[in-house]
């Protein structure tokens, strides 16, 4: 017989473990996978080769080892199935089987942010930070998990989404400093800001600093990229501000450039020349101002 199901059944007294997994059911499955190929096509399906081999020890393999064990096993088809252990490894280890990475990243969090509190998305995070200094991932799946993060948080119940902010700055710290120009090497220009996505808002107020004001410029036109630059860090904020002011330090051209939504970290002693024309008052009246600013 290939299935350990029938093993689970008698060893309800027994209190399941790693370690009969691991001396005993992996070597009794990893045997019967080459020498009796009815182990694996004898199962319709990835979920009843999953719950027929492994029944209630199910938790114990990683995700990898389902592969090993099943050349035909496909990780999404067994989403609700698997563990938060197992799913993180899904979105972070490297899998024999077509599909490609980003796919599979892509709809592990769709069945993830469906239901979150069903799929146990806290719990994956969770699992996922754990992992992630394990196994190391390219750049590529930190810019994925990243931006797929960030792109959710609208969409998210309200009590998910200070438990976001709080895993994405925890993922922050451990990712690699350079994740974010993966894609070409540098973030030096409006076209490279673009391309980031909701990314953008993990960018350092250094990197921002380091870029001409008239390329933020350009970039804060686009509604999307001025959509995340808005939740970025306040420091990030100042620091986009005090680059587009150095464009045009005149009060007039100051108020014209700086994008309604952080006018507010505009300094008030650059608000002092502006003059009382109807049209410099129909720009001010779109702003959005600190109390301290609508003092002048």
């Amino acid at each position: 017989m290939c299935s350990v199901a029938e093993f689970s059944k008698h060893e309800t007294d027994l209190y399941p473990n790693p370690d009969i997994y691991e001396h005993f059911i992996f070597p009794f499955l990893m045997h019967h996978n080459t020498s009796d190929p009815q182990c694996v096509s004898s199962a319709n399906s990835s979920a009843e080769w999953l719950i027929k081999n492994f029944g209630v020890y199910s938790t114990f393999p990683s995700i990898t080892d389902f592969y090993k064990l099943n050349p035909y096993f496909s990780g999404l088809e067994v989403l609700p199935l698997l563990s938060p252990k197992q799913i993180a490894g899904m979105l972070l280890s490297p899998l024999p089987t077509p599909p490609e990475k980003d796919v599979v990243i892509d709809r592990v969090f769709d069945f993830l942010f469906e239901s979150p509190e069903d799929a146990r998305l806290p719990e994956v995070l969770h699992e996922l930070l754990y992992l992630i200094n394990k196994v190391n991932p390219p750049c590529d799946v930190y810019r994925q998990i990243f931006e797929r993060l960030y792109g959710a948080i609208p969409d998210l119940p309200r009590d998910v989404e200070p438990f976001i902010w709080s895993y994405i700055d925890q993922l922050l710290n451990v990712a690699p400093e350079d994740f974010l120009l993966c894609h070409d090497g540098s973030i030096n220009s409006s076209s490279s800001l673009l391309m980031l996505g909701s990314l953008v808002v993990g960018i350092p107020s250094k990197t921002f600093g380091s870029i001409s004001g008239s390329q933020l410029l350009t970039a804060s036109k686009d509604p999307s990229f001025l959509e995340h630059i808005t939740t970025a860090s306040s420091i990030v904020q100042q620091t986009f501000v005090t680059q587009i002011i150095s464009v045009n330090t005149n009060s007039e051209m100051i108020i014209q450039n700086v994008p309604d939504e952080l006018a507010s970290e505009i300094p008030r002693a650059l608000l002092l020349g502006l003059s009382g024309n109807s049209s410099v008052l129909t720009t001010l009246n779109k702003k959005k101002w600190k109390r301290q600013q609508c003092k002048l």
